[in-house]
């Protein structure tokens, strides 16, 4: 029962910002630059549990990594369930 639930919002809120997306253009809908960098550092802070973490964190707030294109598992570490 509770995966049906959680199914069903996760589609009721990718409708929903479906609909956000057509009546919105692309660069109202986003946060800006300072936003994010903001948001950034202030996670990253929150992140950190040693001070090496803070100055690591803080590096990389500085210069953020690029996002991953793909999430999923490189081809060679993925294997069919089945035999």
């Amino acid at each position: 029962e509770s995966l049906n639930v959680s199914v069903a919002t996760a589609l009721v809120v990718q409708l929903v910002l479906q609909i956000y997306s057509r009546h919105f253009p692309e660069d109202e809908r986003g946060l800006t630059k300072k936003e994010m960098e903001d948001l950034r550092k202030d996670w990253y802070a929150k992140l950190a549990r040693s001070e090496e973490e803070r100055e690591t964190y803080e590096a990389l707030a500085a210069s953020p990594p690029e996002p991953f294109d793909d999430l999923r598992r490189c081809d060679e570490h993925r294997r069919g369930r089945l035999k």
